[in-house]
């Protein structure tokens, strides 16, 4: 529920995610299968979505640090031109932010994780 607005009416954005995952993704086997052979997912693990000019980062897993940094949104690499003015973490509220060379790096709040599974960042 905290991470509905990410998912209903959303699009595909420029690409469809990063991290080891994306790179180093098990082939598929017999009919298409595939689940169960990839590694565990890392905070660097991220999937996006769209909805209009907002952007959704679904990373697959918390960082011990509490920071997590977005290489798609690197500047200079042309996949979104405009600005960052606002990120949200959905079911906390906003966190701090700042664009690197290496991307978006998002700081986020110790001990508060909106759920287990997957935390959604919302990028505005």
């Amino acid at each position: 529920d905290i991470n509905k607005e990410a998912i209903f009416g959303t699009r595909p954005w420029a690409v469809f995610g990063e991290g080891p995952s994306t790179e180093n993704a098990a082939p598929l086997d017999g009919p298409g299968f595939n689940e169960g052979k990839n590694v565990p997912y890392t905070p660097s693990d991220i999937r996006f979505v769209k909805k209009g000019d907002i952007i959704y980062a679904h990373v697959l897993a918390w960082p011990d640090n509490n920071e997590v940094i977005i290489k798609s949104l690197a500047p200079g690499n042309g996949l979104h031109t405009a600005g960052i003015k606002r990120v949200e973490l959905l079911g906390a509220g906003k966190v701090s932010h700042k664009l690197s060379a290496d991307g978006l790096v998002v700081k986020l709040p110790r001990g508060k994780r909106p759920n287990d599974i997957s935390f959604v960042l919302k990028i505005s």
